[in-house]
């Protein structure tokens, strides 16, 4: 398949979704937003609307000449550490980072109502001590103590993956920090070939974050999830920490491992599903999708089954497959894990209590019997 090709499939099909109707408001899980949670202090997030993100990135520091904040598409032999400050306005909607320009416009100038996007307020770059002198701080205002780590996928740039970490964390009320690895996608559609070649140059500095992370005594538990070709890096870490023998030197241990619209080969994945069964200490929870455009292009770039795309549905002992395909997502179908509300959901029962498939609210299996793979319930 050539570059136009992809353009052809995706391109369209991103052009379609900003012409389509607004969705529907997406129901909000209920908060007491005057209450803050038990030993936070006033800076308390649901509050203040502001929401701290902390990050590790291979990318190169934007300079003054750079197109774009923060930092730039290229990658950097150097490892850098810093949290974001993201506003989270009280228009936000469950699942969303904002609304299509054209509604903004119609919120704000028509309805004159608070624009609903979020959006960094503050960057601060550290070294790897500040980075962890700063998350204990941090720690010290919750009784639960964990880390949501978020990889993103492919076409994604710094900006982006720091809004979407922080979307994810506030909507799903992580019970401590949640921090986000940015490897250099190109933030593009076409240069697929090239993040291909950035997130495998990305494994070494993914496990330095790791390591940094699991070196905070205060954590009870990290929690890794990744999206799209971020699941590559994952697999690749995973095997590596396990091959070398230096998962053991993790003082946190590797709770949740959740795998999002998987762009990794099905079966690659099941020689490595022992490797992730054996760090992960509670569940390895693999989404898939049946619609996943995104994959179905990557699927006949690699001629390949990729394991976050039906059929077939990726089925391995000690992975809990959830199938997305009831729910009706939008034309690209591949950023659900942070968009749809019955997934979230989902997520949220995962990650806070642990529960496995058969004791979620939105799972029924997948017949015949015995269940090999669960559906998600719209």
């Amino acid at each position: 398949m050539t570059e136009e090709d992809i353009r052809a499939v995706l391109g369209e099909k991103q052009l379609a979704m900003r012409e389509q109707a607004p969705p529907p408001l997406l129901p909000q899980p209920e908060i007491e937003t005057d209450v803050p949670p038990p030993l936070r202090a006033e800076h308390d997030y649901l509050m203040t609307r502001h929401y701290r993100v902390w990050y590790g990135t291979d990318r190169e520091p934007a300079g003054d000449e750079a197109t774009e904040p923060y930092f730039t598409r290229t990658f950097d032999p150097e490892l850098h550490f810093g949290s974001c400050v993201v506003c989270v306005p009280k228009s936000h909607r469950f699942g969303e980072i904002g609304s299509s320009w054209l509604r903004r416009k119609f919120r704000t100038v028509v309805l004159r109502r608070e624009d609903d996007t979020l959006r960094i307020v503050e960057l601060q770059p550290l070294d790897a001590e500040g980075f962890v002198t700063s998350i204990r701080e941090e720690l010290g205002h919750w009784q639960r103590r964990t880390a949501l780590i978020f990889v993103h996928g492919y076409n994604v740039s710094f900006g982006e993956a720091a809004l979407r970490a922080a979307q994810i964390g506030f909507d799903l009320r992580v019970e401590g920090i949640t921090a986000f690895f940015s490897w250099p996608s190109k933030g593009d559609l076409i240069p697929y070939t090239a993040d291909e070649a950035s997130v495998e140059l990305a494994e070494k500095h993914f496990i330095s974050f790791l390591e940094n992370l699991a070196s905070i005594h205060e954590l009870q538990e990290i929690n890794i999830l990744a999206h799209s070709m971020g699941n590559r890096l994952l697999l690749r870490t995973v095997d590596d920490l396990l091959r070398s023998k230096r998962a053991g030197t993790l003082t946190v241990p590797i709770g949740q491992i959740i795998l999002a619209a998987a762009d990794v080969t099905a079966e690659k994945l099941k020689q490595t599903a022992a490797a992730y069964t054996s760090l992960a200490v509670r569940r390895v929870t693999n989404y898939s999708y049946q619609a996943d455009r995104a994959l179905l292009v990557s699927r006949k770039l690699h001629d390949q089954a990729r394991a976050g795309l039906e059929p077939p549905v990726f089925i391995h002992t000690g992975v809990d497959t959830i199938s997305a395909s009831n729910l009706d997502l939008d034309l690209l179908g591949h950023g659900y894990i942070a968009s749809a509300a019955p997934l979230l959901y989902d997520l949220s029962q995962l990650v806070h209590e642990n529960k496995p498939p058969n004791k979620r609210t939105r799972l029924e299996p997948a017949p015949p019997e015995p269940t090999a793979y669960w559906l998600l319930a719209p």
